[in-house]
């Protein structure tokens, strides 16, 4: 194909290139035979969509590929008239979960390209995204979500705008369970509407905010673990808190939470000091989750 492969990365750079069904068949054959290739990058090349589906389906579930790079892959109907173009996209994959970055070039041509992802995906019942690839496209997403068949838990990176929690929190069918939060949750006017929908959520047995930033503001922590006690789907919390402090409200109502209630299953504090009746609360919500 006229690429070049470096057999210490392991990494395939194929540029400029219509492959053909005998390409795609080629590659296909040697991945599932054994062929070891890390990362495969793809620019300016062309397919049939017909032969990206054939080598999506074995580069997601049957090859040692972890990570996949494509810039300006164009697809082709089979009259040969481009379809879409896929300007920057870098899907890794690993822990059986699926990463996907458009890396802010996110437009309408790549809706189609994350759909055949998710269609094609058959291992992974994981799926990492970005929310600011999404911004002005969350309807699109949605119709991604609900039309997967393997994709139960979602991680959402920067999800720092409420037109992202729309689309997850009200999907018709409720296709996912697990929900991780990242770098996101830190504009105050998001919060009132996040808190709304936390509220009225059926779906989500898990939800993970667990960040490597602490939630500080008392008000916040207060007010989100009063409606995580009444949220009946949610059986299981992640939670990283900042600056606790002596018999403040936090300590408080965190005591409370970890005694009276088992919601809470990996929780995080830092930069803060407690008493001996919250080590306590702690050791027992320990024996009650068995860690």
């Amino acid at each position: 194909m006229g690429g070049t492969f470096d057999r210490k990365t392991k990494e395939a750079v194929v540029i400029g290139v219509s492959v053909t069904e005998r390409n795609s068949n080629m590659i296909c054959d040697a991945l599932t035979k054994g062929f070891n290739i890390v990362k495969p990058n793809l620019q300016d090349c062309s397919f049939y969509e017909g032969y990206l589906e054939t080598l999506l389906d074995t580069t997601i579930n049957r090859s040692s590929i972890r990570c996949l790079n494509m810039t300006t892959v164009c697809l082709r109907n089979y009259v040969g008239m481009v379809k879409y173009t896929c300007k920057n996209m870098i899907v890794e994959f690993k822990n059986q979960s699926l990463k996907v970055r458009f890396n802010n070039s996110f437009h309408n041509e790549s809706i189609p390209m994350l759909n055949l992802l998710l269609l094609r995906n058959k291992i992974h019942p994981t799926l990492n995204i970005a929310a600011g690839d999404f911004l002005g496209h969350e309807s699109d997403l949605q119709r991604c979500f609900e039309s997967n068949r393997t994709v139960t838990e979602l991680i959402v990176g920067y999800s720092n705008n409420i037109d992202i929690f729309n689309t997850i929190f009200n999907l018709k069918k409720k296709v996912l369970h697990q929900l991780k939060l990242t770098q996101g949750l830190w504009i105050s006017s998001i919060l009132p509407p996040f808190w709304g929908m936390l509220k009225k959520t059926t779906t989500f047995v898990e939800i993970d905010l667990m960040d490597h930033i602490g939630f500080k503001e008392e008000t916040f922590a207060i007010k989100l673990l009063n409606i995580l006690r009444e949220s009946k789907p949610t059986k299981y919390f992640s939670l990283h808190i900042e600056d606790i402090q002596l018999s403040n409200k936090k300590e408080i109502y965190l005591i409370k939470s970890l005694t009276d209630y088992s919601f809470i299953s990996r929780f995080c504090i830092s930069e803060s000091v407690v008493s001996r009746k919250f080590i306590d609360a702690l050791c027992t919500a320990s024996k009650v989750h068995g860690t």
